[in-house]
């Protein structure tokens, strides 16, 4: 530090310094203020966090807390999801007199989490804050709002979580009885959408036209609530283009992505024994793999909330397993063969994800609908005689049980469709191609695509009239495949030609050249937003990535509280603060303080100066808001005392102690003392990152404090002393005057 920035710096803390005690000065006793009335706070919050971990780098996703209120106390269950090891645990906060906001989140084995609210309005119940971990030195930011309160309806989960007008979403959730009168569903808070089906725990509704990325609002007779997550309105369709790939340990058979994105999970196979792999799509990593003894993993779903992961695995049955690291959590003793048949989407989950689907892959075999909260069995779906059970998906709104059941002599195989409360037929078989082994439903529930693996071919399905509309010709050996999120393509993995297909969903033709992706593609998933698909490479020991998405994440830091949108829209921060873009995208991001707060910057990676971001890789920006007030509880890490913290070295030292309790029992208190304090957090950070690095400044600065600290701990002593300098000053002035008079000429 040169020594003009130093003695700058020095000048303004010492300028800072007096002006604290100005402030303090004529505040009466001792005694702290009236409490604040304390603000009802109980019910489900969710919201995002991210942050950095000293081992993982950037980390982030989503949290949501039951929240039950006791005078000043917050207790109650806490789930995390994204990039975290432990996800369940129980979090705990205390309200102090200012309604300062605080606690702490136990998700023992994992490390604890410290937490602290500097933003909140309990006006609009949301807030921003920052998390910690003294264990690990991870550290980050957390933002959030109230969702659902004791008495009212709650969303626990949206499926799809991404999807275009008309497509078809499940809103699973809890006392959703009786819908309101008028407007019980909300896409964006705004876009009314028709019911389609209804129940206490599900609702089924089209994404109306018009709606945008927003927040998903239910409204019953007793009340409303919001869903957990955005709903995400900007889908696409990935660019058919190879991105990235990662190594398996073993031959990858079937994939699945996290509701967010960020995970994907991989089946491997090892001759009669597995693994499920969880792979970083953000990082491009692999995060951890749990290997698997006298289980074939065949296939793999992942639940709509985020939770769990079931993989269907021969010699074992049905493994449910947590959704963070794959880590087993019980298993279902269910039929699964492993007959030679490749059968990458042997398993799915009902889009509410209390149904789980599981075909036996076996001659003879059958199709298993269970009930995911019981284990109980609601039917067994027989087949033709000898008929395979391979590829299995549920209709679009989830009252349908698609099952393919294919021919082992190598005729034509058909596509079932089954109630999915009573487990009879739902329609007469529709005939497809041999050996048919993957499905899809388009997300308007309006056609279905098979791969038929013997014919080299692809049969659409028109589902309203129940009939084949085409048929089309692909690659060898058509295994698994999936719809673009924007319900407009089809992606076709040609285990025997080493290439994806991509097909028109509107009538099943070419809609761009295959693309070569490498030794045997078995399986393909996708990207809840569509711009990216995964796929398994069988022979490879490999899973590339096809369309090369970027993502761009926002922070909300500083004293104040605000929202940050995007164009192209996606970032609705706050609630939905992490968006995937198409590489080389420009973004602009725009920061909307609140009513009692100022923008004040953007810090972040050097792509975000000035808000405008061109995504050639992935970006992590902060808005930066100011309170026009002092916030409701004191930022860290010192509480508020940025300078102090820096020159005495930690938040808990006593002379920061003292410090703080000065500010909430004098400055605080009055107009002028909360005007001085906001003046102050806009403004000292900088001087503390200025301090802190440098042992010189720091001592100097705790020199220029301590008249100040004294005057705080022994006020009538420090009066008695400045009197006194100041009769000494007199006496001297005096003394000086009389000198001069009498040297002076007469």
């Amino acid at each position: 530090m040169s020594r003009f920035v130093r003695s700058r710096v020095l000048s303004q803390a010492a300028v800072l310094a007096a002006l604290l005690v100005m402030h303090g000065c004529g505040g009466g006793g001792d005694e702290p203020p009236a409490p604040l009335p304390v603000p009802d706070l109980a019910g489900v919050w969710a919201g995002t966090w991210e942050g950095s971990d000293p081992v993982l780098g950037r980390v982030g996703g989503t949290w949501e807390a039951v929240f039950a209120q006791s005078a000043t106390q917050l207790t109650g269950p806490l789930t995390l999801l994204g990039d975290v090891d432990c996800m369940f645990g129980q979090a705990q906060g205390a309200l102090d007199a200012f309604n300062h906001l605080s606690g702490t989140a136990d998700r023992s084995p994992c490390p604890l989490n410290q937490w602290t609210l500097t933003a909140l309005n309990s006006t609009a119940f949301t807030a921003t804050g920052a998390w910690s971990q003294a264990q690990t030195g991870a550290q980050g930011s957390l933002s959030g709002q109230r969702i659902a309160v004791a008495s009212g309806p709650r969303v626990l989960s949206l499926h799809p979580p991404a999807g275009a007008p008309g497509t078809l979403v499940t809103i699973s959730g809890q006392s959703l009885t009786t819908p309101a009168s008028t407007q019980p569903l909300l896409f964006d808070q705004t876009a009314p959408a028709s019911l389609q089906a209804t129940s206490a725990t599900r609702w089924v509704a089209r994404v109306p036209v018009g709606a945008s990325t927003g927040t998903v609002r239910v409204r019953t007779t007793t009340g409303e609530a919001l869903a957990p997550v955005m709903f995400r309105t900007e889908v696409a369709s990935p660019a058919p283009a190879l991105s990235w790939s990662l190594a398996t340990t073993a031959s990858p058979t079937a994939l699945a992505t996290s509701r967010d994105g960020r995970k994907l999970f991989v089946t491997e196979r090892s001759g009669a024994n597995g693994a499920v792999s969880v792979m970083h799509t953000i990082a491009q990593r692999q995060l951890t793999r749990t290997t698997l003894v006298n289980a074939v993993p065949l296939s793999i779903a992942a639940s709509p909330d985020g939770q769990r992961l079931y993989v269907s695995a021969a010699g074992r049955g049905v493994l449910v397993m947590d959704g963070a690291l794959a880590t087993l959590v019980d298993t279902l003793p269910l039929t699964v063969g492993d007959a030679g048949f490749d059968n990458p989407q042997g398993i799915a989950l009902s889009p509410d994800g209390t149904l789980l689907l599981v075909s036996e892959g076996a001659p003879s075999g059958a199709a298993t609908l269970l009930r995911t909260a019981d284990k109980s069995v609601v039917a067994r779906l027989a087949l033709p005689a000898g008929g395979v059970p391979l590829g299995v998906c549920f209709s679009a709104d989830g009252s349908i049980a698609h099952v393919l059941a294919a021919d082992p002599a190598g005729g034509p195989g058909a596509l079932l469709g089954f109630d999915v409360t009573t487990g009879a037929a739902a329609r007469a078989p529709i005939v497809v191609g041999a050996r048919p082994t993957g499905l899809a439903a388009s997300p308007d529930g309006s056609s279905l695509f098979v791969s038929n693996q013997a014919d080299n071919t692809v049969s659409r399905i028109d589902l309203t009239a129940g009939v084949v509309s085409a048929t089309v010709p692909v690659g060898l050996a058509p295994s698994g495949l999936a719809f673009s999120a924007d319900g407009t393509r089809v992606f076709v993995a040609n285990r025997g030609g080493n290439a994806v297909s991509v097909l028109s969903a509107a009538d099943g033709l070419a809609a761009a050249t295959p693309i070569v992706v490498g030794g045997g593609p078995s399986s393909v998933a996708m990207d809840p937003q569509g711009l990216s698909a995964f796929v398994a490479r069988t022979s490879d020991n490999a899973v590339t990535e096809i369309g090369g998405a970027r993502t761009l994440n926002v922070l909300i830091g500083g004293t104040g509280y605000g929202a940050v949108t995007s164009s192209p829209s996606g970032i609705r921060c706050g609630t939905s603060c992490l968006a995937r873009f198409a590489a080389g995208t420009v973004v602009t991001l725009a920061a909307a303080p609140d009513s009692g707060s100022d923008f004040v910057s953007w810090s972040g990676d050097a792509a975000c100066s000035g808000g405008a971001v061109t995504l050639n890789a992935n970006t992590v920006c902060m808005a930066n808001f100011a309170s026009k007030t002092p916030p409701p509880s004191p930022p860290p890490p010192g509480g508020g005392c940025f300078i102090a913290t820096a020159a005495y070295g930690s938040a808990m030292a006593p002379e920061v102690a003292t410090l703080r309790r000065f500010r909430d029992r004098h400055l605080m208190t009055n107009a002028p003392g909360r005007a001085f304090v906001a003046f102050y957090y806009r403004h000292s950070p900088a001087l503390a990152d200025a301090i802190a690095p440098h042992d010189a400044a720091r001592a100097t600065v705790r020199a220029a404090l301590w008249p100040v600290v004294f005057a705080v701990k022994e006020p009538l002593a420090a009066l008695l002393l400045a009197l006194a300098a100041g009769g000494g000053g007199f006496a001297w002035r005096r003394s000086r005057a009389a000198r001069w008079f009498s040297a002076r000429p007469r």
